[in-house]
């Protein structure tokens, strides 16, 4: 516990640096669970940004139901995510996730990270378009 506590408070000052100005980053995030995960999903939706690290966070929480709702289906897809950039924390618990999952769950998982993943590069281009201006 001390070890995760310890995690993601360095997890959360690291990424403090790289957040807008409007996102306000909780100053306990372990008496505000809720803030902290809005603060890594604003980080990983919002702002449109393909961050490994807060993808795996994302994870996570939704397996752990750190500030929302257990979902073990939505950790799947947030581990997913951040593998495609062969971030080794996430790898380990994705397979770890995998052991507790049945194979049809593990195949509606990946069709789920599959539209997740186009989603998600749709969103990236159109950010792109917006900054250039076209």
């Amino acid at each position: 516990m001390k070890i995760s506590k310890l995690i993601l408070t360095v997890s959360l000052i690291l990424v403090a640096g790289t957040a807008l100005a409007t996102i306000k980053v909780p100053a306990n995030p372990y008496k505000q669970p809720k803030a902290a995960f809005n603060y890594v999903y604003s980080m990983s939706v919002t702002q449109h940004t393909s961050d490994p690290w807060a993808e795996y966070l994302l994870g996570s929480y939704y397996e752990k139901g750190y500030g929302t709702k257990k979902d073990t289906d939505k950790a799947y897809v947030w581990y997913r995510m951040s593998t495609d950039h062969d971030y080794k924390p996430a790898v380990a618990a994705l397979a770890n996730l995998k052991k507790t999952m049945s194979a049809s769950q593990i195949q509606e998982n990946e069709k789920a990270f599959i539209v997740t993943r186009k989603a998600s590069v749709k969103r990236e281009l159109n950010a792109l378009k917006n900054i250039v201006g076209r």
